[in-house]
């Protein structure tokens, strides 16, 4: 197998919070999270979930950042996707040492989420604040500081947006569809590969 550097995307490929987001944007809108919703949502970013429900532009940055400010007070809630925390501990024992979290999302909630679920033993780095000036500068960011070669990288994301960051860093991208984004979106930015889930998601590290 080989010894790539792996950079995680967070909400969506390591933490399972689309219950919890969609709730907070349904809040906001003024509707009821009903079971119907929640499939309507279903494959959507936070930004066209935001649309789907009728949200104004113009509040679209104060609900992102309200929105990482009440994740970070319901941390503890969010818990990782089945089978995230066997394939960290499979890839490390197989030799993978180098993991990194990449995210929108707060470094804050980044840390207090792998802490409590015992996950930050296998990171390295973690940055969070990714979206201000896209992810590519974000993931540019991480590589220049951790010295890192973008050809020796592979990034794994859940939206669009990962793999297009990705793709202008030269950095292989990988996707999972058991995220934000339905696995039609995730298609049309070509990935190397598509995984449907962890034990998946494994099998395609080891031949990468």
């Amino acid at each position: 197998m080989t010894k790539r550097t792996i950079i995680w995307d967070f909400d969506g490929t390591l933490a399972n919070s689309f219950d919890f987001v969609t709730s907070f944007l349904a809040e906001k809108a003024g509707r009821e999270m009903t079971p119907g919703l929640s499939q309507t949502l279903s494959g959507m970013s936070m930004r066209g979930m935001a649309k789907e429900l009728r949200i104004p532009k113009r509040r679209f940055l104060s609900l992102f950042i309200d929105g990482r400010k009440a994740m970070g007070e319901h941390i503890t809630e969010i818990k990782p996707f089945a089978g995230i925390d066997k394939l960290l501990q499979s890839l490390h024992k197989e030799g993978d040492k180098n993991f990194f979290a990449l995210s929108s999302n707060r470094k804050k909630n980044i840390r207090l989420f792998l802490e409590g679920n015992d996950l930050d033993q296998y990171f390295t780095d973690m940055q969070g604040d990714a979206s201000i000036l896209g992810k590519a500068h974000g993931l540019r960011k991480m590589l220049r500081r951790n010295n890192l070669k973008p050809e020796d990288c592979v990034y794994i994301g859940d939206e669009a947006g990962d793999l297009k960051a990705a793709h202008k860093v030269g950095v292989l991208a990988v996707a999972v569809t058991w995220g934000y984004n339905s696995e039609e979106r995730l298609k049309v930015q070509h990935p190397v590969a598509i995984a449907h889930d962890p034990e998946e998601l494994l099998k395609i590290l080891r031949k990468l």
